[in-house]
């Protein structure tokens, strides 16, 4: 009955469940980052409308860069790095809001908006694609819906884990806070490459 409900065989299930985690893992990190980019949105509405036409430019750019590492190295070894890079973003993003002088802050809003923005559209695609890679036609059929259940929680207990500590630390911790997550997503990934 189980089998009915979910239909995964017996020799895919190590792999679905990195595959769940990892895209838990994604999502968590995000959901966790959007309440940090919703907050600048909010004090920066005048200038959505640019905002939005960076996001546009960065990812013309960022696209073509991709494809070129993604035919030179294999994705695993590419995927974790991918997640490691954006992981010290935000690290970098922490530091310039501490070390850098007040008047500065605009900018780095702004910045941190594009970015976001970017690595929400950037980081789900290049999830399902390795997913995608990793299971034949007919397993993916089987078992997508499985994975899928995975990131959704991920994006529960990233607002749920946001609405409860939001208010007990300076909100910009909560970079660092979605930066465990990434880390945790570029093992499940390297893991899943094996």
């Amino acid at each position: 009955m189980l089998k009915r409900i979910i239909p995964v065989e017996r020799e895919e299930w190590g792999a679905v469940l990195l595959a769940t985690a990892y895209g838990f893992c994604i999502l968590f990190s995000y959901y966790i980052l959007r309440a940090v980019r919703d907050e600048i949105s909010v004090a920066d509405r005048g200038n959505l409308q640019y905002l939005w036409t960076a996001v546009f430019l960065v990812m013309l750019v960022v696209v073509p860069i991709y494809s070129s590492f993604v035919s030179r190295y294999s994705r695993g070894v590419f995927i974790p790095w991918v997640n490691r890079f954006f992981a010290l973003n935000l690290v970098l993003f922490f530091a310039a809001l501490q070390l850098l002088p007040p008047e500065t802050r605009p900018w780095i809003d702004r910045v941190f908006y594009v970015w976001a923005s970017v690595f929400a559209l950037f980081v789900v695609a290049v999830f399902w694609g390795f997913i995608v890679d990793l299971f034949r036609d007919h397993q993916g059929k089987r078992v997508f819906g499985v994975i899928a259940v995975g990131s959704s929680l991920g994006g529960i207990f990233g607002s749920l884990l946001t609405t409860q500590i939001a208010t007990l630390v300076p909100v910009f911790v909560l970079l660092l806070v979605a930066v465990i997550p990434l880390e945790v997503a570029a093992w499940l990934a390297w893991f899943l490459h094996r």
